[in-house]
């Protein structure tokens, strides 16, 4: 939370966070991982993807790190519309909806879909085509229950 917003040559939080996001501690992982999203929010650095963007897709770790990772990503690049980061969470979840994955009922997917919105923010009509594929995936998932109506009324 120090170097939130902080700009520096030394780079401290990239530094210091960027090696325990594969620490097998998941305590640690899950803290370097949104410490790394509150330290660069805004910033669009395309050298903190290769740390984040492999738990999303990677079925080795839970939902939580997976969807946290999401969610930092959503904020280091929020408002990009960054194609990477939102076909890779689009993917995943529609990846896990067809094996029937039940780590979709839990209460980390929201956050994943949060990380994809945020990537829009400001952004909503460039949105339609992912809402639209979002929806296929949460349909049949019993914790993400939406009707056409809600949508409309939007």
């Amino acid at each position: 939370m120090l170097n939130t917003g902080v700009r520096t040559e030394a780079d401290y939080a990239f530094h210091l966070l960027g090696e325990y996001t594969t620490n097998p501690s998941v305590s640690l992982k899950t803290s370097s991982i949104i410490g790394l999203g509150l330290a660069y929010a805004g910033s669009h650095r395309e050298d903190i993807l290769p740390l984040l963007l492999p738990h999303v897709v990677d079925d080795g770790v839970s939902m939580e790190i997976a969807s946290l990772s999401a969610l930092a990503l959503g904020f280091i690049f929020v408002g990009s519309q960054h194609g990477e980061i939102s076909e890779t969470i689009l993917q995943t979840l529609m990846d896990k909806s067809e094996r029937g994955d039940k780590s979709l009922d839990e209460k980390w997917a929201r956050f994943m879909t949060l990380g994809l919105g945020l990537l829009y923010l400001g952004k909503f009509f460039k949105f339609f085509r992912s809402l639209s594929q979002l929806l296929t995936v949460f349909r049949s998932s019993r914790r993400f229950r939406c009707n056409n109506r809600d949508l409309e009324s939007h």
